[in-house]
């Protein structure tokens, strides 16, 4: 019975930790992190982006996240992180389509080819 157990507790560990290290590898493309000397421009920079981008800009009250955009038929929204961390500061975007999030890379190297030109244009 024990190595019954033991054998299915394995097998269960391991498509768990399979999924898991899946979901992260897959989420990379979501973040990105600047060079925390650049912090304020960066954010200025997120903010143009997403303007230009077509999304009106609204700004938190709760500061759980830095900015939040909606497309002009409200259809999609893009959340904003900004975070400061000891490697720089991060920015993670998260884009959804009739509230469900998109997880295509395209649009998230889009947004940040764009925001890289504005980062370092400056």
């Amino acid at each position: 019975m024990k190595k019954i157990f033991l054998v299915l507790f394995s097998f269960v560990f391991l498509c768990a930790c399979a999924h898991i290290s899946a979901n992260d590898s897959g989420e990379q493309f979501r973040s990105k992190y600047y060079d925390a000397a650049y912090q304020e421009l960066t954010a200025r920079a997120l903010l143009e982006t997403l303007s230009e981008a077509g999304f009106a800009v609204e700004k938190p009250e709760n500061k759980d996240f830095f900015a939040k955009g909606v497309s002009q038929d409200g259809k999609t929204e893009v959340l904003v992180f900004l975070k400061e961390t000891t490697k720089g500061v991060l920015v993670e975007i998260s884009f959804y389509y009739k509230d469900k999030p998109i997880k295509k890379e395209k649009p998230y190297k889009g947004f940040f080819s764009d925001l890289d030109k504005k980062v370092f244009a400056e």
